[in-house]
């Protein structure tokens, strides 16, 4: 490579950063959401302690939130353990993720394949892809970026041994690999990935070789892969005993296997769509309730049929053109939905990868003329450009807070969007706004009627304004659904304390506490109910509570207030610190204050 090409090349990649971060700077001050950001981070006790021996083995050894994926876990430790729990560096260390990304999307296509116009406009359509950001902009999924940085690694190291033969990039390869399934594990198609590289653009392999049954040749590349593929069949195995550890695969009589193939149909044509024209981009897509129709279905299946044709019968002139479609296609098999995980349709995160496949199919099918250095030719990449840039910007501020991100998602998504109604109505309650969370939670109910988790989160809000014999009746039917769920028995506890039924709500904060052991807010609950009448008995739950879960600073606070009761002053004000050093908490300030008025200080 020339001077002249390694400056350009240089140009490009620190232009490439410098597009990609500006949309997503504005990051840096945005809060989490409650879509499995409380669950997955800041409130997950995996995390609180940082980076320590015991949560290091945890989260190699465990299942955590239906999945395995220990590298995320140690990256959220380890910000944790360098910057605390703040949610404007983590999203900004998802900033610094997608950035690499980019980078490493251009350089290596342009060493694979040498040609660094293409090369650049598939890494620029990475960066600012509207789609995308639903990957970037939510802490949840580190897991994205972080995967796809040591994908982009392993396609790197393997272009590199298969240019020189090398045993350590061999090596490196399937230690990137591995690695990246650590991170996610929908990685676990990149062995056919690899074979697709073999023939476009590495060229180790034509298709004359694989219609023409050249066993050699492709016995020798397929031998080389089955360490790749020894290593997905053992994280797939891995990836399922997670998911239905946690309840995260949907049973067949939830979606029907017919409905399952029809909304694999769809999604390919949808995603497609969406690549091209990205609006009413929406944080959840709702399965259809009825299925999908013969009007949805029907082009759906000519569009992937007729892709399908056309890359084949061009699979010798254009070779790039299959190899980018059947990327696209491969890729998003673990996730299209066949194997339903939640109860989504499609989602946009889903295509951070598979969108590599669509770039090369798209930008390797538009004729070399087209790239001249020619007036009308800068303008025709110049504009889409600014205008991806001007929808991605907009789309990261989406994800301000959990009350944008949903009053979003049901302007883009009004029909039967159960998620957002839900999410919604309890950002709402969060704030303060009642009337207005109550309105969406109704909503949300009246699409799953039988949902206990919504029922909940309507008690929840009539608890919090004072409408505490609405909640009663509320749980009531709850109970009737399911009379086995620890959260529903706290609020149900919370609600005959506001109804001043102190006995009746200790009996029912012990229901939670029997069905789940480690239910910290429980324990805190009714300790705080027990020191009333029995200060030493409501210690011990209090101290349970702070066992199951160290960084509960409203049972740090109890714990305080249950010393105080028994003259241990200066233990109290410990605990009053503890607290406040977990979280914002105006109780346990003015606890503090008064103890150090008695204590002379």
């Amino acid at each position: 490579m020339t001077l002249t090409h390694r400056t350009t090349d240089a140009f490009v990649a620190l232009a490439l950063v410098i597009v990609t971060v500006i949309p997503y700077v504005q990051t840096g001050w945005f809060d989490f959401v409650n879509f499995d950001d409380p669950a997955y981070v800041f409130e997950n006790p995996l995390l609180q302690d940082g980076l320590t021996p015991p949560r290091i083995h945890e989260s190699i050894f465990g299942f955590h939130q239906a999945n395995w994926h220990p590298l995320v876990w140690l990256s959220y430790m380890l910000e944790i353990e360098l910057w605390g729990m703040k949610s404007g560096s983590m999203h900004l260390t998802n900033v610094a993720l997608h950035s690499l990304n980019s980078l490493f999307v251009f350089l290596w296509l342009r060493r694979a394949t040498n040609d660094i116009v293409r090369s650049a406009l598939a890494a620029l359509l990475f960066a600012l892809h509207p789609m995308h950001v639903e990957s970037v902009a939510w802490i949840t999924e580190r897991k994205d970026v972080l995967s796809t940085l040591f994908l982009l690694a392993t396609l790197a190291a393997y272009t590199e041994y298969s240019r020189h033969q090398g045993r350590a990039w061999y090596a490196a390869a399937l230690l990137a690999f591995a690695l990246g399934l650590t991170a996610k594990g929908m990685l676990v198609t990149v062995p056919v990935v690899l074979l697709l590289l073999d023939i476009w653009p590495l060229q180790r392999m034509n298709w004359q070789d694989v219609t023409g049954l050249k066993l050699k040749t492709m016995r020798t590349l397929f031998v080389e892969k089955i360490p790749f593929f020894a290593l997905s069949a053992v994280i797939s195995v891995v990836t399922v005993m997670a998911q239905r550890s946690g309840g995260a695969v949907a049973e067949l009589h939830h979606h029907s296997m017919g409905l399952r193939i029809a909304n694999t149909v769809v999604s390919y044509a949808r995603y497609c769509l969406k690549t091209l024209w990205p609006s009413r981009l929406s944080v959840f897509y709702p399965m259809p309730s009825d299925g999908w129709s013969a009007e949805i279905l029907v082009p759906s299946v000519l569009i992937f049929c007729l892709i399908t044709t056309a890359t084949v019968a061009l699979r010798k002139k254009r070779p790039a053109l299959l190899v980018g479609w059947a990327w696209f296609v491969i890729t998003l098999l673990p996730v299209i939905g066949l194997i339903q995980v939640g109860s989504q349709s499609l989602a946009d995160r889903y295509m951070y990868i598979p969108m590599m496949g669509l770039s090369i199919l798209v930008f390797w099918s538009i004729p070399d003329r087209c790239f001249r250095p020619t007036v009308v030719n800068v303008a025709s990449m110049t504009i889409p450009a600014m205008i991806l840039l001007l929808l991605t910007s907009y789309q990261v501020s989406v994800w301000k807070n959990s009350i944008s991100l949903y009053e979003h998602s049901l302007a883009a998504v009004p029909d039967n969007n159960f998620v957002a109604h839900n999410n919604l109505g309890i950002a709402y309650s969060d704030a303060g706004r009642f009337r207005e969370a109550a309105d969406q939670l109704e909503r949300a109910l009246r699409i799953q009627p039988n949902d206990t988790d919504c029922l909940t989160n309507i008690a929840r809000n009539h608890n919090r304004a004072g409408n505490f014999a609405q909640a009663e009746a509320v749980l009531n039917e709850a109970v009737r659904i399911d009379d086995n769920d620890a959260v529903l028995w706290l609020h149900f506890g919370n609600t005959m304390r506001g109804l001043h039924r102190p006995d009746t709500a200790a009996e029912y904060y012990k229901l939670a506490v029997t069905i789940n052991p480690r239910f910290s807010e429980a324990l805190n609950n009714l300790g705080m109910l027990l020191c009333r009448t029995n200060n030493a008995m409501g210690m011990q739950y209090i101290k349970r509570a702070i066992e199951a879960d160290p960084t509960n600073p409203q049972a740090h606070n109890s714990l305080g207030n249950a010393l105080a009761r028994d003259g241990h002053l200066r233990a109290a004000e410990r605990s009053y610190i503890q607290a406040l050093q977990l979280g914002h908490l105006p109780e346990a300030e003015r606890n503090l204050h008064y103890i150090r008025e008695l204590l002379g200080k």
